[in-house]
């Protein structure tokens, strides 16, 4: 309970021959591209956050049972696109009943990551940090430094960009710390941000925008490009009906902000780009009782739900991808296996990259599907 309230802090064999998943609607169609075994160093208990990297790699950290059986692990591993294993380390251990919960993140750079290691997530006053390459090369030994409370910061993978927002605070000030940086270039930009809970995306045009709720209570929309040119347009507060942007997904000049009325029910916002806007309004209901609307994504120019459900059995976290309409109803998208655990989608391209689990093996597996709009 600990380490899941810990987390709320934070929150390929080629299938050549074979036909795979595939589902189809009145929209658009889905077709499993490829599926290979993920083979972690050690069998995950569960995935604490999964980063892609600008090469198509991705990095995982996750926690694991320890070599004591009271105590558990967190492990950082990197995979290339296929699933193959580059490095694996192991970032620390804890007690799961204890008092401190670790925190691991990873911050890309152009050429290389950084892997930060915190053993303490409610104070974020120590930090080990590692450097790498995204071929696996380790650049930098291990270095742990010690932070004034409030200086650390929780590091989002946002598109093109990187946004690390500050974790913790004791000003009186009632604005958060917020730095963004383009990672190709390097350009970055530091900015007072008033909504703690703000809402990040990237656009199809490769700009970076943040939706937050402003000190005078009305909706603010910034929009940022790799210059850090810097744009904001401020709308009525009676959007939001009291609540935050919790998510959003860009499909043309169209930016779809998800406002969390209950678990089971949100409004989706529809916003204008181009005529800085809201032009429409739609009520999206999660697929059945048992699921909870979990976020919303953009894969193309195909729009999707994710429901999230709790697997009692495993004691953990799985999701289901839906297709949404024009009216916002949903279709369930097929998969290849019982546990999603992840899903990673292409806001330029109509893919969709999951990590899977077979429930029975508890084999793991990065899977890889197209979807195709309908006419």
């Amino acid at each position: 309970m600990k380490r899941l309230l810990g987390l709320l802090m934070a929150v390929m064999v080629m299938m050549g021959g074979m036909a795979g998943a595939q589902a189809s609607t009145d929209n658009a169609s889905m077709q499993l591209i490829r599926m290979n075994p993920l083979a972690f160093r050690k069998e995950p208990v569960e995935l604490y956050s999964v980063t892609h990297t600008p090469n198509g790699s991705f990095v995982v950290i996750y926690f694991a049972e320890g070599e004591k059986t009271e105590l558990q692990e967190m492990w950082m591993e990197l995979f290339d696109s296929v699933g193959t294993s580059l490095l694996s380390a192991k970032l620390g251990e804890f007690d799961p009943n204890g008092e401190q919960i670790p925190h691991g993140q990873i911050i890309l750079k152009k050429d290389r990551f950084i892997c930060e290691y915190y053993p303490d997530i409610t104070s974020m006053e120590v930090c080990t940090q590692t450097v790498y390459r995204y071929t696996g090369k380790r650049i930098q030994k291990p270095t742990t430094k010690k932070l004034k409370f409030g200086a650390a910061p929780y590091a989002q993978h946002v598109g093109d960009y990187m946004v690390e927002k500050q974790a913790h605070s004791e000003d009186e000030t009632p604005f958060r710390t917020v730095k963004i940086t383009h990672i190709a270039s390097g350009k970055s930009k530091k900015l007072m941000i008033y909504d703690w809970s703000f809402c990040a995306c990237s656009d199809q045009d490769g700009n970076l925008l943040i939706a937050q709720q402003n000190e005078k209570g009305n909706l603010e929309i910034r929009s940022y490009n790799a210059a850090m040119q810097e744009s904001i347009v401020e709308l009525s507060g009676d959007f939001l009906q009291n609540e935050n942007v919790r998510d959003a997904a860009c499909i043309g000049q169209t930016a779809y902000m998800r406002i969390r009325l209950t678990n089971e029910k949100s409004e989706i916002l529809l916003y204008d780009i181009t005529q800085q806007k809201i032009t429409d309004s739609q009520t999206l209901l999660a697929v059945d009782d048992n699921s909870y609307i979990a976020e919303i994504k953009a894969a193309g120019a195909v729009l999707l739900s994710v429901d999230g459900y709790w697997n009692r059995e495993l004691q953990r976290q799985k999701y289901q991808i839906n297709l949404l309409n024009e009216h916002f109803e949903t279709s369930r998208l097929p998969l290849q296996h019982e546990s999603c655990l992840y899903i990673f989608t292409d806001v330029e391209q109509a893919d969709i990259t999951t990590i899977e689990m077979d429930e029975k093996s508890h084999s793991y597996f990065v899977c890889s599907y197209s979807i195709s709009a309908g006419e």
